[in-house]
């Protein structure tokens, strides 16, 4: 199967703006090998890329034919949905009809539906729908919250730790 890219998966976007630095962006949420029983699932499931886990981290399909570029885009989504998860942050804005009625609106509780809207919008993912301004607004609050939290993540408890070789 040839490799896909984020081109090919998303398409040009719906006007989401994507991470800088995605590979960086919310490192701080681990990521893990799968499980058995989650690389039996991805195997039988190659379209999907990657979940956020009940252990408070992110694993991704080693049978997924995405490209690195799209699975750095479904980091960023699945560690936003932890991040939330783990601050107990619950957006509180309107979904469209057009996502619930998408692969979005499948995702459950209204609660998962807006915490994934979210990660697809942070990640550059149009398959959020056509978001609103207060969808993107929350997204971009929740980019500076996971950005600053990162930052702290990186700070050196002492000099002697700053001082040490990586």
């Amino acid at each position: 199967m040839a490799e896909l890219t984020l081109n090919d998966l998303f398409g040009q976007g719906k006007g989401q703006k994507s991470l800088d630095k995605p590979g960086t962006f919310g490192d701080f949420i681990p990521e893990r090998p799968p499980t058995k029983s989650e690389l039996k699932f991805f195997k039988e499931n190659p379209t999907i890329a990657g979940r956020a886990t009940e252990d408070q981290r992110i694993t991704i399909n080693p049978f997924s034919p995405l490209s690195k570029d799209a699975l750095d885009a479904v980091r960023i989504n699945e560690r936003a949905r932890v991040f939330m998860r783990q601050k107990k942050i619950f957006p509180r804005f309107e979904v469209t009809p057009e996502q619930l009625n998408s692969v979005v609106g499948k995702e459950g509780s209204i609660d998962a539906i807006r915490q994934t809207i979210v990660g697809r919008i942070l990640s550059g993912d149009p398959s959020a729908g056509d978001i609103t301004i207060e969808q993107a607004d929350f997204a971009d609050h929740l980019r500076e919250i996971m950005n600053t939290e990162g930052l702290q993540s990186r700070k050196p408890k002492s000099k002697q730790d700053a001082l040490k070789p990586k």
